[in-house]
């Protein structure tokens, strides 16, 4: 998908939608908060590897929620 193509498909999302996106973002990173440290323990993921991952998916709800608001702030 192109960026042209992603910010038309962002569009037509309605309020309700990208509510229910940033909250699944939100319920895989409480996932990954839970499971990392175990898997670094484990051998599974290196620190720096669960690190950088967290600080994407975070970055990941930071967009998503600017999106939200811009595109649903009340005048």
């Amino acid at each position: 998908m192109t960026r042209a193509q992603a910010s038309a498909a962002l569009e037509i999302l309605t309020e309700d939608q990208f509510d229910e996106a940033v909250g699944e973002v939100q319920r895989e990173l409480l996932v990954r908060t839970r499971c990392y440290p175990r898997w670094v323990e484990e051998g599974k993921l290196s620190k720096i590897d669960a690190r950088d991952r967290m600080d994407r998916q975070n970055l990941a709800v930071e967009i998503l929620q600017m999106g939200l608001d811009s595109r649903f702030a009340k005048d």
